[in-house]
């Protein structure tokens, strides 16, 4: 089952309770477009400036000798790593704006989880840190879309692993309730500033140092969540760590307007 959140199609919990926001559905599409024509406008130059750079990359073998070309080759990769930058926060803006494409199949929660944490393990390069499994159970499937279920977990993830430093840990909870579950994801790292933890989900606010997130990450997340009829809440105290709290429904149903 397949739609897009810009559409006026509502999803709500099985027991019928009231969407939280109706009009932030059609407000979208405005915000959508605007965010495609930028997204189009910003890529074409961007992906100018990465060609060009790997040309200089094959220019610099040609015509210098080795001290020069590794000194050619250090400037080159700067570039590239910047414009690689502005390409992310280009497309996590595209996505930010758009919303999620709902596309609801019954997902095994705990399988979801450990694609994630396999995922997230290869790209962190052996960073030793310990990862605790507190699996309920009796959780049952859920109707949610997988999708989007694993872009959340993966950002919570990888913001616990930058977090932590080397052998830290972190444990991942999960709980059946009454009509939703429950998946905890917490760190033993740095914390956040009580100060911040009221703009952690704003679009653009980062808590990172520059040009190490977008900042759009968390709000990515808590939209997610928001159509998928779940929430996100997050508790933190410097130097001893946070826990991000996502409750989902465990059944989600549309209903066409």
């Amino acid at each position: 089952m397949k739609m897009d959140s810009s559409h006026r199609d509502k999803l709500m919990f099985a027991e019928d309770t009231p969407p939280a926001d109706d009009i932030s559905l059609q407000s979208a599409l405005p915000l959508s477009r605007l965010a495609t024509q930028l997204a189009h406008d910003l890529n074409v130059p961007l992906a100018s400036i990465l060609a060009y750079a790997e040309e200089l990359v094959d220019l610099a073998k040609e015509r210098y000798g080795i001290d020069g070309f590794n000194q050619i080759v250090e400037y080159i990769s700067i570039i590239q790593q910047e414009a690689n930058q502005c390409k992310e926060i280009v497309e996590k803006m595209l996505t930010y704006a758009k919303g999620l494409e709902i596309n609801l199949e019954i997902v095994n929660l705990h399988e979801v989880i450990e694609e994630c944490i396999q995922k997230q393990a290869l790209t962190v390069n052996d960073k030793p840190v310990k990862i605790c499994r507190e699996f309920d159970t009796h959780v049952p499937n859920i109707t949610t879309d997988p999708t989007g279920l694993r872009q959340v977990i993966t950002n919570i993830l990888s913001n616990a692993y930058d977090a932590v430093d080397d052998n830290g840990e972190i444990v991942i909870r999960t709980r059946g309730q009454d009509k939703a579950v429950l998946v905890e994801i917490s760190d033993n790292g740095a914390g956040i500033d009580e100060g911040h933890l009221e703009r952690i989900f704003d679009p653009f606010f980062t808590t990172k140092a520059a040009g190490k997130g977008t900042g759009l990450g968390l709000a990515i997340c808590n939209g997610i969540l928001q159509t998928l009829k779940g929430r996100i809440t997050v508790e933190s105290e410097k130097g001893k760590g946070t826990s991000f709290k996502i409750w989902l429904p465990k059944k989600i149903k549309v209903i066409l307007t």
